[in-house]
């Protein structure tokens, strides 16, 4: 894919809730239907919350701040990127090849 949006990003983030997780916050547990941690810095706790299944797959709050979003959001937040950096390396931890194409040239 050489055009992807930040909302198909998302959805492979969805699909892959569970890596992502441990990939973002490995001091994470695992509780009932939650990943939870102390907050987007790692640490042990359980002021934040990951849903990891159902309507809300993927959707995060941490109830200490009241600050919360999608797994783009995490990522951004987790590693201070910009929205495009975290993209970005989202799309390689997905495995997703940035393709370039040359401009069609008028015949």
């Amino acid at each position: 894919m050489s055009q992807m949006s930040a909302k198909d990003i998302v959805e492979l983030l969805k699909n892959n809730v569970d890596g992502v997780v441990q990939y973002l916050l490995p001091n994470g547990v695992k509780k009932g239907r939650e990943w939870c941690v102390g907050s987007i810095s790692g640490e042990l706790g359980e002021s934040l919350k990951i849903c990891l299944e159902g309507d809300k797959k993927g959707i995060w709050k941490d109830f200490a701040t009241e600050y919360g979003g999608d797994l783009l959001n995490l990522w951004c937040d987790c590693r201070t990127l910009s929205t495009h950096g975290a993209i970005l390396e989202a799309r390689q931890w997905l495995g997703i090849a940035h393709v370039a194409f040359e401009p069609k040239r008028a015949a």
